[in-house]
């Protein structure tokens, strides 16, 4: 499958020639186990980790940051929605919140009802934010399998990622909501009920994104596209990052799209209930910029409880 990969990443390689400068140095918060073996139940989280740490570098923002309202009147609803939504990076300069995801070759990207009700919340509160979502395509085997340390596993990622689409909340609500062949519908049992865009969707936004947004009936007029390579100097801490295409959507006025959706946003009853549901669980001393910055830990706990250990692994959303 990772032939496959490599063969369309080069077909469109000439394109991408304006070189994509890192917004900002990464410094690794390593842990107790970076130099340990992971242990198995971990290992989807530090595949997460390296990620969110490769998207704060091309993009800029802070992990942990949850606040970018400074009115007070609003203060504690801020905190509640933040801790509620768990968005991995929060850039205050440029007003950008963003939603890192790493998709093996061959495998689909998973936007769960949750995950979806919880930004369409975010965006109703930061009207002026810019929410996107970085999805990386890498040819790494199953993780359930690899046995290592963290930094092992970090040199490893910094060698098999093959491309990255970095698309606007617009784009990701209309592939989530279409029902065109883009997309499939998972209502199992292991995992939450949501939207999968295909494998060869992931791969068409590379090579071909104005038939794509077409084809979700969005109108090409409303979005930018920009194609960047990375830099050969890029780096997570001491991990040389090897140069691949990016490809970025963002919406040409954020603006008219928050005026031509926060009437359906703000009617999404089922983003409502969802909100009530947390602020009756947490009480309002309750500060969400004490606990992490990413829900890994919880979607990696429900996936050992729910396989065996022979089982076939899943892929799980991050």
């Amino acid at each position: 499958m990772a032939s496959r990969l490599v063969k369309i990443v080069s077909s469109v390689l000439p394109l991408h020639t304006k070189v994509l400068e890192p917004a900002q140095e990464v410094r690794i918060v390593f842990q107790q186990s970076f130099d340990f073996h992971i242990p198995e139940k971990k290992r989807h989280v530090s595949l997460g980790n390296f990620y969110e740490y490769m998207t704060q570098g091309l993009w800029g923002g802070k992990l942990q940051n949850r606040v970018l309202l400074k009115n007070r009147e609003r203060e504690l609803k801020t905190k509640v929605i933040y801790g509620f939504t768990k968005p991995d990076l929060v850039c205050e300069a440029k007003k950008e919140i963003g939603e890192s995801k790493a998709v093996r070759s061959g495998e689909s990207v998973k936007l769960t009802d949750n995950q979806m009700a919880k930004y369409k919340l975010l965006q109703m509160q930061e009207k002026d934010a810019s929410i996107y979502f970085a999805i990386y395509r890498h040819s790494f085997p199953k993780i359930k399998s690899f046995k290592g340390t963290e930094g092992e596993l970090f040199e490893r990622l910094s060698k098999a990622t093959y491309h990255s689409i970095v698309l606007p909340l617009s784009i990701i609500l209309a592939l989530y909501n279409s029902n065109t062949g883009l997309i499939y519908r998972y209502d199992g049992e292991r995992f939450d009920r949501g939207s999968c865009g295909r494998s060869p969707v992931l791969n068409r936004f590379l090579t071909e994104p104005e038939k794509i947004i077409k084809e979700l009936e969005l109108d090409i007029s409303d979005f930018k596209i920009q194609r960047f390579i990375t830099s050969g100097d890029f780096r997570v801490e001491d991990y040389r990052i090897k140069p691949f295409p990016v490809l970025r959507i963002s919406d040409v006025n954020h603006e008219q799209w928050i005026g031509r959706f926060y009437d359906f946003l703000k009617d999404d009853y089922i983003a409502a209930s969802l909100l009530d549901k947390y602020y009756k669980e947490h009480p309002e001393e309750y500060d969400p910029r004490t606990d992490g910055c990413s829900d890994a830990d919880e979607i990696d706990s429900e996936l050992a409880e729910s396989l065996d250990e022979d089982s076939e692994e899943v892929e799980v959303p991050f």
